[in-house]
């Protein structure tokens, strides 16, 4: 994937904290607005294009005056059924257009609401920068709404690194504990004797390959 310019990727914290907010229960935008000390149009403008992705509508506020206020909560559920009060204002919802900013966070978040990913497997999904895409997860385990779900190793004898999955207030997966040297050292030899028998094997079948091609010749 073409990584995007860097200026389509300085809100991409902002969507995190956001999502963050309203992880463990509904809130209206004012509410998150509050919290984060941001516009309350921005964070409206947020929550309306998560809607269906990453963010639904849990609920409706409902004040003594005044029409009702959505619930935004994090997750991929059905909205709830707007009450019969706000049929007046169907006419004022605009269509949402995404830009490349907003689809690539959803893409990623969406990935992790289904299984953990490592950091190699977030710069294939995305095509963002290391360092933007560890900003969103410092946020996200600041929060407490994403955590380590498994361990990867590229490499047989290369280092362990965490693959993160977002889940409120799940416990971190132990990280896997180092072979003894001893365990190293057999797994060692028992490539290397079997890369030798390999060889033999390989060796054995060139010279009957070239004893019957001689033969035929004669």
């Amino acid at each position: 994937m073409k990584r995007e310019p860097r200026k389509n990727r300085r809100n991409m914290p902002l969507y995190a904290r956001v999502l963050c907010a309203v992880a463990r229960e509904g809130k209206t935008a004012a509410q998150v607005a509050e919290e984060l000390r941001v516009g309350v149009n921005t964070v409206h403008r947020v929550f309306r294009e998560m809607q269906g992705r990453v963010a639904y509508v849990g609920g409706y506020l409902r004040h003594t005056r005044g029409r009702p206020v959505a619930l935004w909560r994090l997750g991929q559920e059905p909205d709830v059924p707007r009450p019969e009060s706000l049929a007046a204002f169907d006419h004022q919802v605009k269509p949402r257009v995404l830009g490349i900013e907003m689809t690539t966070f959803c893409l990623l978040v969406e990935a992790m609401l289904v299984e953990p990913l490592s950091m190699r497997r977030m710069l294939e999904l995305t095509g963002c920068g290391r360092t933007t895409l560890l900003n969103i997860v410092r946020v996200f385990r600041e929060a407490k709404v994403a955590h380590i779900g498994a361990w990867e190793r590229p490499r047989e004898q290369g280092a362990w690194g965490p693959c993160y999955a977002i889940a409120p207030d799940a416990a971190n997966v132990a990280k896997p504990r180092p072979l003894p040297r001893t365990e190293v050292e057999r797994r060692y030899h028992a490539g290397r004797r079997q890369k030798q028998r390999q060889a033999v094997i390989a060796n054995a079948l060139a010279a009957n390959a070239s004893f019957f091609t001689q033969a035929q010749a004669a």
